[in-house]
């Protein structure tokens, strides 16, 4: 059990590695493509909403949205009923950016996957994947409960 975990750890940092660099070499950095083809496809998303989607806290959250607008990327307009919440929204700079991210991520998406699973069946690809998102659900069980805990802790 321990050595799946250690390989399953592997292989994610080395997935996370080579799209880092991926995402590098288009002149942003590790998540940023990916958190403004969220907001794409979310115009006016709440900031709270988008961390929850990004899987981050939200002070890493509003860190990344602040380098997004010192780029003139995104803009924050507070929302017109609720002062307390920002809205987000992309600029036409940053739609020219996601648009030339969804040209590229593709291009990458598909040499990628067909260089790592060049040697896997198609059924041993269907298996994985049923176990990966078991493997994901337990987790997000996991993490909820946690976090839970955490609060009835901090209640009591």
């Amino acid at each position: 059990m321990i050595q799946l975990y250690n390989t399953l750890n592997r292989l994610s940092r080395q997935m996370h590695r080579f799209s880092h660099k991926a995402e590098h070499k288009r002149g942003l950095f590790f998540g940023q493509s990916k958190l403004l083809q969220l907001i794409s496809k979310n115009e006016g998303i709440i900031q709270r909403d988008l961390a929850e989607q990004m899987d981050m806290r939200p002070s890493s959250m509003t860190e990344a949205l602040g380098r997004l607008e010192q780029l003139n990327l995104i803009l924050r307009k507070r929302d017109e009923k609720d002062q307390r919440t920002m809205r987000i929204y992309l600029t036409n700079k940053g739609r020219e950016i996601v648009e030339d991210a969804v040209r590229s991520e593709e291009v990458f998406i598909k040499k990628f996957t067909d260089i790592v699973f060049k040697e896997i069946s198609e059924n041993e690809l269907e298996k994985m994947l049923v176990i990966t998102s078991k493997l994901c659900k337990s987790l997000d069980t996991l993490n909820s409960k946690e976090s839970k805990d955490r609060d009835e802790e901090c209640c009591q």
